[in-house]
């Protein structure tokens, strides 16, 4: 072989040399590894049963402690809960009770309840008990030092908190949180928009929403009596015992 041969097979051996710790970025700049989606490691737990759009709850049947659906809770009358939680949980009967339509109420706004000093900017503190006569419209929270009585078809606009025992007159709707030291009672058609807690016990009458599908609510209490057509949309805590009448 020439020296011209073996020159030109050395420098092509040499090139070869030198070219080849390159090769793994020349192969990754031409089909680059991370074009391409990254595996993840699934750990979701296959073992965890699906929720059911559904559950029924049946008198004289031990119920778990906790209860959810994804769509809707069905609580027979006569069974008892503890938590509750779905978009829509019926009290005691098959399919939301139908609330007779309310008929437009001239509220007359209650300017200045007895014993009443300003809280805030628009809310009102209450010295002992409070009573909002029938059809009345009061503006801004509430803070009641001892029992509050609203009559039947008041408009309540804002959050409410007792230290006494509060009772609801029908078809009364708050467009807020109800908060109680004492008991709670709610009477036919109540509707409120925001939390029900109270440190004792919440009575739900006939008709009674709390909450609602675009705005879930909670209800909370030590003991939850509810009569057959009472809703709550959210989630229903009864920390001792809950049951439907």
């Amino acid at each position: 072989m020439s020296n011209g041969l073996w020159t030109l097979a050395f420098i092509v051996l040499t090139a070869a040399l030198l070219a080849l710790p390159f090769f793994p970025a020349w192969r990754e700049w031409r089909h680059p590894l991370d074009a391409l989606a990254l595996a993840i490691p699934d750990t979701a737990d296959d073992s965890a049963p699906p929720l059911s759009a559904q559950v029924r709850l049946a008198a004289g049947l031990a119920t778990p402690p906790v209860v959810s659906a994804s769509a809707r809770i069905l609580a027979l009358a006569g069974c008892q809960f503890q938590q509750l939680n779905a978009p829509t949980i019926l009290l005691g009967v098959a399919k939301p009770w139908h609330i007779a339509p309310r008929h437009p109420v001239q509220h007359r706004l209650l300017q200045t309840p007895a014993h009443a000093e300003r809280w805030g900017t628009q809310g009102w503190r209450i010295t002992g008990d409070c009573h909002i006569p029938d059809a009345h419209r009061v503006q801004g929270p509430l803070v009641v030092m001892g029992r509050l009585t609203v009559g039947s078809d008041c408009l309540i606009e804002g959050d409410i908190k007792a230290h006494g025992d509060v009772q609801v007159g029908a078809r009364s709707q708050i467009k807020g949180a109800l908060l109680s030291e004492q008991r709670i009672t709610l009477h036919e058609d109540v509707s409120l928009q925001g939390p029900v807690l109270s440190e004792t016990e919440v009575t739900l009458d006939v008709g009674v929403v709390i909450g609602s599908l675009e705005q879930p609510s909670s209800l909370s209490a030590a003991q939850v009596l509810a009569q057959p057509g009472a809703v709550v949309h959210g989630s229903v805590w009864a920390h001792q015992s809950g049951r439907v009448a």
